[in-house]
C-alpha cells in the first residue's frame, strides 16, 4: 500500500494553481479500496474514468418503463373508446327499438266484424256489441248499419215514443232456408264487434275469400245488405260463420225490423262481362288490413 501511495503521489501536479487545486478536488479516486482505477490524462494529469455500465443499465431501465406507460396508456385509450363506441353502438339500438314501437304504435286501423261478438287473432277487441240498422218498412233514417254497444251512455232524454223522430232497430238475418250453412240463424239478431288491428288500411273486396299478396286476412264471409225491394241499406261484409244474439229466435220475423240478406249477382238486360262469371250466385267477401 505505501508503494501505491507513492506512485499516486508523484503523480500529482506540482503547481498549486486555483486550476490545479480544482482538477484535484473534482478527482474521485478510491486508493484505499484495493480496486483498480483507469485513469485518462487532462492538462497533463490523470483522471478517473468512471464506469459507464451503470450509466447504461440504468437508461434501459428508464427507456422500459418509459415504453410501458406508454404502451398502458394506448391500451387504455383504446379500451375507453371501444367502451365508448359499444355503448353509443347500444344506445342507437335502443333509439332504433324505440323509434319503431313508436312508429308501430301509430299504426291502428279499425274494422267491424259483423256476424261476431269476437275479434280474429290479428287484432283486439275494442268493443262487441249487436248490429241496429233503420226499419224496412219505412223511407228515412239512416242506410248504413251500426255496431251498437249493450253499455249504453245517454244524456238528455224525452218519456214515452215521439212521432217525429229517426228511428234505429234491431237488425235480423234473413237468410231464408235455401242458405244451407247459414239457415239455423234466420231470424236471430246480427252480433258485431269492433275489432283494431296494428296496421294502417282495412279494405272489404268482393267476390273473393282471400286477400292480396302482403295483405292480413281479418275474416271472409258472404255481401250481405238490405232486400232490394225494401228501404235500401249499405252492403256489408258478415262472417262465414256467423254467431247469434241469445234469445232472439223469434217464430215470425220481427215488424219493421232492420234485417240483412245475401247478395246475389244479376245482370242487366244488354248483358256485360259482369253477367258471365257471377250471375245469380251468392257473393262472398273478405276483409283485408295492411
Amino acid at each position: 500500500m505505501a508503494e501505491v501511495d507513492n506512485v499516486y503521489m508523484n503523480s500529482l501536479p506540482t503547481k498549486s494553481t486555483e486550476k490545479g487545486m480544482a482538477e484535484w478536488q473534482d478527482r474521485n479516486i478510491n486508493v484505499s479500496s484495493g480496486k483498480q482505477v483507469t485513469h485518462s490524462k487532462h492538462h497533463g494529469c490523470l483522471l478517473p474514468v468512471p464506469p459507464k455500465q451503470h450509466h447504461v443499465s440504468l437508461g434501459i431501465a428508464v427507456g422500459c418503463v418509459i415504453l410501458v406507460c406508454i404502451v398502458v396508456a394506448v391500451f387504455s385509450m383504446m379500451t375507453i373508446q371501444s367502451h365508448k363506441s359499444f355503448i353509443k353502438h347500444l344506445t342507437r339500438i335502443d333509439e332504433n327499438i324505440l323509434n319503431s314501437k313508436l312508429k308501430e304504435s301509430t299504426k291502428i286501423t279499425l274494422f267491424t266484424r259483423w256476424g261476431r261478438e269476437d275479434c280474429p287473432n290479428t287484432a283486439e277487441l275494442i268493443y262487441k256489441g249487436r248490429t241496429l240498422g233503420a226499419p224496412d218498412g219505412t223511407n228515412g233514417s239512416g242506410s248504413n248499419y251500426l255496431c251498437v254497444t249493450d253499455k249504453r251512455q245517454l244524456n238528455f232524454t224525452v218519456p214515452d215514443h215521439q212521432i217525429i223522430r229517426g228511428s234505429i232497430f234491431p237488425t235480423e238475418y234473413r237468410y231464408g232456408q235455401k242458405i244451407t250453412p247459414l239457415a239455423k240463424n234466420h231470424y236471430h239478431d246480427v252480433p258485431c264487434a269492433v275489432c283494431q288491428a296494428a296496421r294502417s288500411v282495412t279494405l272489404m273486396m268482393t267476390a273473393v275469400t282471400e286477400c292480396p299478396n302482403g295483405w292480413t286476412k281479418e275474416y271472409d264471409g258472404y255481401l250481405m245488405s238490405g232486400r232490394d225491394d225494401l228501404k235500401r241499406t249499405e252492403y256489408i261484409c258478415v262472417d262465414g260463420d256467423p254467431s247469434i244474439l241469445p234469445g232472439t229466435n223469434l217464430a215470425a220475423p220481427l215488424k219493421d225490423a232492420s234485417t240483412l240478406f245475401i247478395v246475389e249477382a244479376g245482370c242487366t238486360s244488354g248483358g256485360g262481362v259482369f253477367c258471365k262469371p257471377y250471375e245469380n250466385l251468392e257473393l262472398t267477401c273478405v276483409v283485408c288490413t295492411l
